[in-house]
C-alpha cells in the first residue's frame, strides 16, 4: 500500500515537473518570437500604453458637429471595433496547445499593457501623445483629422476627408494617395465599401500611431477586424515600418454583421519596394 503512494507520488511529481518545464520552454519561446513581434508592431516595446481613440459622432436629432459632449456618441460598430482590438491584448497572442495557454497567458499579464478606449478629442491637438488605434474617419474622429492636416497619412478617403462639411459629394467615391513612389495623388477607384488599415509614427513622440479608417461605420469595424485578423503577416511583411493598404469590402445594406474578407490594395511600400 505505501509503495502505491509512493509510485502515485513520484508520478504526479513528474507530471508536475514536465508541465512546468514545459511552461518555461513555452513561455520563454513565445516571449523570444510571437510576444516580442506584437510588442514591436504596436509600438509596446517602448512604452505600455495603448489609447484606442474612436469617433465622436454627433447623436440622433443633434447637429453634425455639437459642441456640447452630452450630445456625442460612440457608433456600435465601432465600439465593436475597439473591444475587438482589446480582444488581442487581454491574452498572449499566438497559438499553443490549450493545456498550455492559461499558463502562458499568466505569464504574459505580468507584463501589463496600459490599454484604455476612449473617445476622439474634438479640437485638433487636444490628446496627450502616446500609442495609439485611431478608429473612424476624419469627419468624426479628430486624431485621424490631426494627421491628415499635417500630411502624413499616405491615403484619404475621398469626399468623406478632403470636404468634412455636413452633406459632401458622394458621387465620385475613392480612395486618394496622398503620397508613394510615382504614385501621388492617384485615385483607387470600384464598387466597395472602402477601409483603410495604416501604421504611421507619431511625430510627437515616435510612437506608432495605426489607423482604421472606412467609409461607413462598419467598414471602419472591418478595417479593425482585418488588423486583428492579419497583425502577424503585416508585422512580418513590414516590421516596425510604416504601411498603408487599402481595403475594399461588399457593398451591403444594412450594414456588415459579420467580417467579410475584403479585396487588398497594397499601396504602400510597393511590393517592388521589398
Amino acid at each position: 500500500m505505501t509503495r502505491f503512494f509512493t509510485d502515485l507520488g513520484n508520478n504526479i511529481l513528474a507530471d508536475m515537473i514536465f508541465v512546468v518545464a514545459c511552461w518555461i520552454f513555452v513561455s520563454l519561446y513565445v516571449r523570444a518570437t510571437t510576444v516580442r513581434s506584437f510588442r514591436h508592431f504596436f509600438g509596446l516595446d517602448k512604452e505600455s500604453k495603448l489609447v484606442i481613440y474612436v469617433s465622436n459622432m454627433p447623436l440622433q436629432g443633434a447637429s453634425d458637429a455639437p459642441a456640447d459632449p452630452r450630445d456625442r456618441g460612440v457608433s456600435l460598430e465601432e465600439f465593436q471595433a475597439a473591444q475587438s482590438i482589446g480582444s488581442l491584448f487581454g491574452k498572449i497572442p499566438a497559438r499553443i496547445p490549450k493545456l498550455l495557454r492559461v499558463l502562458v497567458d499568466v505569464a504574459w499579464l505580468q507584463e501589463p499593457i496600459n490599454l484604455l478606449i476612449e473617445s476622439s478629442p474634438i479640437v485638433n491637438g487636444d490628446f496627450a501623445a502616446c500609442n495609439m488605434i485611431v478608429i473612424g474617419s476624419a469627419k468624426h474622429n479628430g486624431l485621424r483629422g490631426h494627421y491628415l492636416d499635417r500630411l502624413i497619412p499616405y491615403l484619404r478617403l475621398e469626399p468623406k476627408e478632403s470636404n468634412r462639411g455636413p452633406e459632401p459629394d458622394t458621387s465620385s467615391r475613392c480612395v486618394r494617395i496622398l503620397k508613394g513612389p510615382g504614385k501621388c495623388d492617384e485615385p483607387i477607384m470600384g464598387d466597395y465599401n472602402f477601409a483603410i488599415v495604416e501604421k504611421i509614427h507619431n511625430p510627437d513622440n515616435s510612437g506608432v500611431v495605426l489607423m482604421c479608417v472606412g467609409e461607413r461605420s462598419d467598414s471602419s469595424w472591418g478595417a479593425a477586424e482585418y488588423l486583428v485578423r492579419n497583425w502577424e503577416c503585416l508585422s512580418a511583411r513590414y516590421g516596425t515600418s510604416p504601411f498603408a493598404r487599402c481595403l475594399g469590402f461588399p457593398k451591403v445594406d444594412p450594414p456588415m454583421q459579420e467580417y467579410r474578407k475584403p479585396k487588398v490594395w497594397v499601396v504602400f511600400p510597393p511590393p517592388a519596394d521589398k
